[in-house]
């Protein structure tokens, strides 16, 4: 322990030719370096009119089990930025080797529990990543009604390339080391959707 080697405050305690780390709640693994997710309070944070499209990734790269924890994530996304009323409108595509609607803007416009419904029944249909054509489709579908699309992103994993090239600004892009991870940034990408308000 003379190097102490846990972190996010862990107490190290020195055992025969081993130690062990003493992690402070919330945090586990054996130098303390994991924090599972964290559950959020639904906020309803978005208080003037906002239509937000999501695109997922549905290539064969993402794998069914994780296609589900990003839907989860959607799902808890859309509850925190407040989805029920008349003020925000959420659509959702996913694109692998072709994009393909989930639901249109309109769908579920007053209907919270018929939106997370939607959201976690979403098909996970593998093929190859085309980023490019399922941006120009929703972005054809979005600037109908406005001009000004403000273009988030959540990446995950340790390639970064792909998403950086679609998202242009720094301080909308999170990225998170694994799927697992996504419900950490949850309520972060709800403010930032907020932040938005009054555009796409």
């Amino acid at each position: 322990c003379v190097s102490n080697p846990c972190v996010n405050d862990g107490v190290c305690v020195d055992g025969d030719y081993k130690f062990e780390c003493l992690c402070i709640p919330g945090y586990r693994g054996t130098i303390c370096e994991i924090r599972p997710p964290q559950p959020h309070e639904p906020s309803g944070q978005c208080r003037t009119r906002l239509d937000i499209v999501v695109v997922l990734d549905s290539s064969e790269g993402v794998t069914e089990s994780n296609f589900k924890r990003c839907l989860s994530f959607v799902d808890a996304v859309a509850r925190d930025v407040g989805v029920g009323g008349d003020v925000v409108r959420f659509g959702l595509m996913t694109f692998a080797t072709q994009p393909r609607l989930g639901f249109h803007l309109n769908d579920y416009v007053a209907d919270t529990e018929g939106l997370s419904y939607a959201i976690m029944t979403v098909h996970y249909q593998p093929g190859l990543t085309n980023t490019a054509l399922a941006v120009r489709y929703a972005r054809n579908a979005a600037t109908a009604r406005r001009a000004g699309i403000t273009v988030l992103g959540v990446g995950v994993g340790p390639e970064t390339d792909g998403i950086r090239n679609i998202v242009r600004d720094e301080g909308k892009l999170l990225l998170v080391s694994d799927y697992v991870a996504l419900p950490e940034v949850a309520s972060e990408v709800a403010s930032l959707l907020c932040q938005d308000e009054g555009r796409q």
